[in-house]
C-alpha cells in the first residue's frame, strides 16, 4: 500500500502550522500531550470527546477509522511502526483493534452510555440520517421503535457491548450470560486506563484532561446530538422494558462497571 501522499500531506500540515498558528505550535512541543486512543461505541459522545481532543493537535496527528472498518484499520496496521507511533490521537469505532498496534505509552478511554437510552437515541439517530447504512430499511419499512428494537437489523442492537468486547456471537453470549459478562468486564477494566459513562461527560473529560495533559476547558457542543428524539421518560414503559429485555446482557455489564468504578 502506497503510504508516501501520507508523508507529504503531513509535511505540508507541519509547515502550515508552524507559519499560521506558531502559538498552538510552540505550547504542543513544550507541553507534548499523552497520545490518546479512544474507542468509540455508538451513540456514546463519541464525537463531542473527539472535537475536543482534536483542539489540542494538528490533523496530522490524528488516525480516525471511520466507518469503513477493515479498509482504515488495515491501513493503519500497514503503516511501519514509525509513523503509526507518530499519531497523538487514534479514535473510532473498533479503535480497541488497534491497541497493539499503537505506542505502548498510548492511554487507552471508552464511554459507555445506558443501554436503553443508547438504543432509543441510536433508533432516532438513524432514522434522521440518509448515510447512515440502516437508513433505508427504516425509513422504507416504517419501522417503529418497538420493531426496530427486536429486529435482527443490526449486532448493535442486540447486547451489543458484551459482544463487542467478548469477541462472542450473539448465541454464545446468552447462552452463558454471567460468564459472558464476566469475561467483557474483565476486559474493559484491563484493557483501558480510563473509562467513563456519558451521564457524566463532564468528570470523564475532565480526568482525560488531566491524565492526558491536555491544555484547554471543556465546553460542551452538543456534537452529533440525535435532536427531535423524546425523552427517556416519554417512550411507554413496554417499549423500554422490552429493549432492557432483549439487551439483558448489556444492562447486567453496564451497572457492573458503574458500581466498578464508583468505588475506584
Amino acid at each position: 500500500m502506497d503510504i508516501s501522499r501520507f508523508r507529504i500531506e503531513s509535511t505540508r500540515e507541519k509547515l502550515w502550522f508552524i507559519r499560521n498558528k506558531p502559538k498552538e505550535t510552540f505550547w504542543f512541543l513544550r507541553n507534548r500531550p499523552k497520545r490518546i486512543l479512544f474507542d468509540h461505541l455508538p451513540k456514546c459522545a463519541g464525537s463531542e470527546i473527539n472535537n475536543y481532543v482534536k483542539t489540542h493537535l494538528f490533523p496530522h496527528m490524528v488516525f480516525h477509522t471511520s466507518q469503513v472498518t477493515e479498509k482504515n484499520h488495515e491501513l493503519f496496521k500497514s503503516f511501519p511502526q514509525k509513523k503509526r507511533y507518530r499519531f497523538r490521537f487514534v479514535t473510532g469505532h473498533f479503535a480497541d483493534e488497534l491497541i497493539e498496534y499503537i505506542h505502548p505509552k498510548t492511554l487507552t478511554a471508552t464511554v459507555f452510555r445506558e443501554p436503553v437510552d443508547r438504543l432509543i437515541s441510536h433508533y432516532y439517530y438513524v432514522k434522521r440520517t440518509e448515510i447512515h447504512y440502516l437508513y433505508k430499511k427504516v425509513t422504507e419499512n416504517n419501522l417503529s421503535l418497538l420493531e426496530y428494537i427486536s429486529s435482527d437489523l443490526s449486532d448493535e442492537l442486540r447486547n451489543w457491548y458484551t459482544t463487542h468486547f467478548t469477541g462472542l456471537s450473539i448465541e454464545e453470549a446468552e447462552k452463558n450470560p454471567e460468564k459472558s459478562v464476566e469475561l467483557a468486564f474483565q476486559k474493559i477494566v484491563s484493557r483501558y486506563d480510563l473509562v467513563g459513562f456519558q451521564d457524566d461527560l463532564i468528570a470523564f473529560i475532565e480526568n482525560l484532561r488531566k491524565m492526558a495533559r491536555l491544555r484547554n476547558p471543556y465546553a460542551t457542543t452538543n456534537e452529533n446530538k440525535t435532536e427531535k428524539r423524546p425523552k427517556l421518560d416519554d417512550i411507554s414503559e413496554a417499549v423500554r422494558l422490552k429493549i432492557a429485555d432483549i439487551n439483558f446482557l448489556d444492562i447486567s455489564l453496564y451497572q457492573k462497571l458503574k458500581e466498578h468504578f464508583k468505588s475506584s
